[in-house]
């Protein structure tokens, strides 16, 4: 399972590894909303907050009833608001 092996290797410090993993489970199911937000969360561990809104927005157009989308949504609002 594509999502376990990267959440794994994200536990352990291995976010390149992860996004790698993370990416093959949005090839493997575009519809399975986590691998989005997983992908959100390891980009912005690497400070890259341009694609870590992508993946976030990504995210809540997948699965926009998620029980964490207004938190979601909160951390786009703070991306948009820094200069």
């Amino acid at each position: 399972d594509a999502y376990t092996a990267g959440y794994n290797a994200f536990k352990t410090g291995q976010v390149d590894e992860a996004i790698d993993y993370f990416n093959r489970c949005i090839q493997q199911d575009s519809a399975f909303g986590l691998c989005y937000r997983a992908m959100g969360v390891a980009y912005s561990r690497q400070n890259n907050m341009p694609k870590a809104a992508r993946y976030y927005r990504l995210y809540l157009k997948v699965d926009p009833e998620a029980k964490d989308a207004e938190q979601v949504r909160r951390i786009l609002q703070s991306y948009e608001k820094t200069p």
